[in-house]
């Protein structure tokens, strides 16, 4: 099972640059999108759902596509 969710971010600042590197080169082989999510990514989809009145109570998954593999 593919690991889920590591986007570059202070989060994983305790762990060494080498560790925190090959964890974001084992993720980006094991999912569809081919690389780990960034900021930018996310922040795209929390403003689409801020900003699209017509997506009332939807559920927006931004994943890479972790949960087709």
């Amino acid at each position: 099972m593919p690991r889920r969710g590591p986007v570059p971010a202070p989060l994983w600042a305790s762990m060494s640059k080498t560790s925190r590197e090959q964890l974001y080169r084992d993720t980006a082989e094991a999912i569809p999108a081919g690389r780990v999510g960034e900021a930018d990514d996310i922040a795209h989809a929390y403003l689409f759902c801020l900003t699209e009145p017509f997506a009332t109570g939807s559920i927006l998954t931004v994943d890479g596509g972790t949960a087709l593999a």
